[in-house]
């Protein structure tokens, strides 16, 4: 029988169509590596499943499970159930998520786990580490690197004192969340935040594309491949270095490069680029597991009378105001734009994300 049933968020949402639009991928699998063996010689596997247990235990988005409801999306919470972790003896790691990613089989979405986790020990060597697959509606970026942190204290804990940290489920419980964003809906934040976002796109921006030099048989695919270029330790280190000087973040900086990219690519000098923010208000939401990021629609004019450094400060002053209304999701803007005129698809069909994210505890370590 089923204990409480609760709408999904709109982050989740979010995930939510995307799973529709690619039915049967794996577009929403999010890959998650820890890899001990630089820091831990000598790894106590059995510690390790203690720990992953006690964060599964105390983190209900584990605890999610989707099912149809008169053809509806819901989710509730199930009861824990502790999980045991398989072993996998390998030589190496790349060759390791290789082999996993031909395994992997499409995540069960209706009354499943939504989640798997391995762990895996290097041939020869008593040291290795974490393999963890998470479905995207229950976990982001930012919490699948909350996990790691999480798993590592307990271990750490375990190793110095044989005992568990204590967690307050209560503490960092996703439901909070849910209920929040129910609240939201009838404050007047959600009444001011609808207003700013009507006035940015009073008027809607073409669409900017960025073409590709391949051959397309103009289908979609979930398919991708990554173009990785390395920016040398001297070149970031200018680049901190006048973005310390305007007084801006790194984020405002490479902005405003990609912008102006973009506009001399697409041939515009209005358009929307989306990015994606954490969406967490809070110490609690900091520190609790589950989706929340969501993709804010950060629309461009470009001005050829502003000098780069000009436009990086503009750029910087429009992100503070846009993140004061963040909590207004995109899935919003996009229904009262369609009140209007149903020929709004889409504000944009490329993110720039800029991350930097850490697993190592508050020494240091990991």
């Amino acid at each position: 029988m089923k204990k409480d049933v609760y709408n999904l968020s709109k982050p989740q949402e979010s995930i939510w169509l995307t799973e529709q639009y690619f039915k049967n991928t794996n577009i929403n699998r999010l890959v998650t590596i820890a890899d001990f063996s630089k820091k831990i010689d000598n790894l106590n596997f059995d510690f390790l499943k203690q720990a992953i247990n006690n964060v599964i235990k105390y983190n209900n988005n584990f605890q999610i499970r989707l099912f149809l409801e008169n053809g509806n999306i819901k989710q509730y919470f199930c009861d824990y159930e502790e999980i045991e972790p398989e072993i996998v003896e390998i030589s190496s790691l790349d060759n390791f998520l290789d082999e996993d990613s031909r395994r992997l089989g499409v995540f069960s979405l209706f009354e499943s786990p939504l989640y798997e986790i391995k762990l895996f020990k290097y041939k020869g060597t008593n040291t290795g580490g974490i393999l963890a697959n998470f479905h995207h509606i229950i976990c982001d970026g930012f919490a699948a690197t909350l996990f790691i942190r999480q798993v590592f204290e307990g271990y750490t804990s375990l190793v110095n004192s044989n005992t568990l940290p204590n967690i307050n489920p209560n503490n960092y419980s996703y439901i909070q969340y849910l209920e929040s964003e129910q609240e939201y809906l009838q404050s007047n934040k959600f009444i001011k935040d609808k207003a700013y976002w009507d006035a940015v796109f009073e008027t809607v921006p073409e669409v900017a594309t960025l073409y590709s030099t391949k051959s397309s048989n103009n289908t979609f695919s979930p398919d991708a491949e990554r173009v990785t270029f390395d920016i040398e330790r001297s070149e970031m280190s200018k680049v901190a270095s006048f973005c310390e000087g305007l007084k801006i973040s790194p984020y405002n900086f490479f902005m405003a490069v990609f912008g102006i990219y973009l506009s001399k690519a697409s041939r515009l000098d209005d358009f929307v680029i989306g990015t994606p923010i954490f969406n967490r208000s809070n110490f609690r939401e900091k520190n609790t597991l589950g989706m929340y990021v969501s993709t804010v629609p950060f629309r461009l004019t470009m001005d050829n009378s502003l000098s780069f450094a000009e436009f990086s400060s503009k750029i910087s002053k429009d992100t503070m105001s846009m993140l004061r209304h963040q909590k207004y999701s995109y899935g919003y803007i996009i229904e009262e734009l369609r009140k209007k005129t149903s020929s709004v698809p889409n504000l944009y069909n490329i993110l720039f994300s800029y991350q930097v994210a850490s697993a190592t505890d508050e020494n240091g370590r990991l």
